[in-house]
């Protein structure tokens, strides 16, 4: 929030001392740019009258301001709209409005479970997933669907598989290092499932074989998501697992995992880590 805050500030020189202070909390950066404004308001009044001549010069001088800010006042409407028209709101990741008056303002994220965007426009996922390949991403029946089309087609070089997901420079490096696998212990609706961590892919997953044996009783959600695998062949996922009650690390979460065909280990990728801070 702070940072979404920082953006919006006109003034270069606020918003560069602002971005500089890296431990700057909301409420402080609130204090200090009201305050730079408030000094910029004094400074542009303060003005020398010591003669006559100078007084007379002020006079003319505030004058010309007076006639600057009437003409500025008749043209900021104008130029309030264009840049909302042009900047990106931070609550939905859409143009053509500013994010004070975006109806999406008060939502909660369905990625950083925080307040204030979508998941489309969390900061924190784009950091996180900026080169994974993620088509229809405003599929998720958590969020409103616009008219106007959302669907990605950016090509991706994060290659995802099910199974041993890789992302190196070339396919040799994926087999020619070895390494032992990492796991977690992760408590899933009061189970405690083991899961191989793969830094490759985003999401979490599990197999079609493993959700029968496992969570039998679970509803099966539909998902519009595709992946790719290492080998640029299409993988189509079975579903997604909605609402699992997820502990890991002493935290409690509500996450999602997505089904695909197969018998292997579950994997844990990076959007769970993330929730919990890992």
């Amino acid at each position: 929030m702070r940072d979404q805050f920082a953006c919006g500030i006109r003034d270069d020189s606020t918003r560069f001392e602002l971005f500089k202070d890296k431990t700057i909390t909301f409420e402080k950066a609130l204090e200090e740019a009201l305050a730079r404004e408030e000094a910029t308001k004094n400074a542009a009044g303060a003005a020398p009258s010591s003669t006559s001549h100078a007084y007379k010069q002020e006079n003319f001088a505030l004058d010309e301001r007076r006639t600057e800010s009437k003409r500025r006042a008749k043209q900021r409407p104008y130029e309030d709209r264009q840049q909302s028209a042009e900047r990106q709101c931070f609550c939905c990741g859409k143009k053509g409005h500013a994010t004070k008056d975006c109806k999406y303002r008060d939502r909660k994220c369905d990625f950083c479970h925080k307040k204030g965007h979508l998941e489309r426009a969390c900061i924190k996922k784009k950091n996180l997933s900026n080169k994974f390949l993620e088509h229809n991403s405003s599929a998720s029946d958590s969020e409103p669907a616009d008219s106007e089309s959302e669907c990605g087609s950016v090509r991706s070089t994060n290659y995802i598989d099910f199974h041993n997901i890789c992302t190196a420079k070339s396919r040799n490096d994926c087999y020619s290092i070895s390494a032992e696998p990492v796991y977690f212990d992760v408590n899933i609706n009061d189970k405690i499932i083991t899961m191989e961590f793969d830094s490759g892919t985003y999401y979490s997953v599990m197999s079609e074989k493993f959700v029968k044996k496992h969570f039998p009783t679970e509803k099966i959600s539909k998902v519009e998501i595709h992946l790719i695998s290492y080998e640029n062949s299409a993988m189509e996922p079975r579903g997604q697992l909605k609402n699992l009650l997820v502990k890991l690390n002493n935290e409690t979460k509500i996450l999602k995992c997505l089904i695909l065909k197969g018998d292997k280990v579950p994997l844990i990728g990076r959007q769970w880590l993330a929730a919990f801070d890992l």
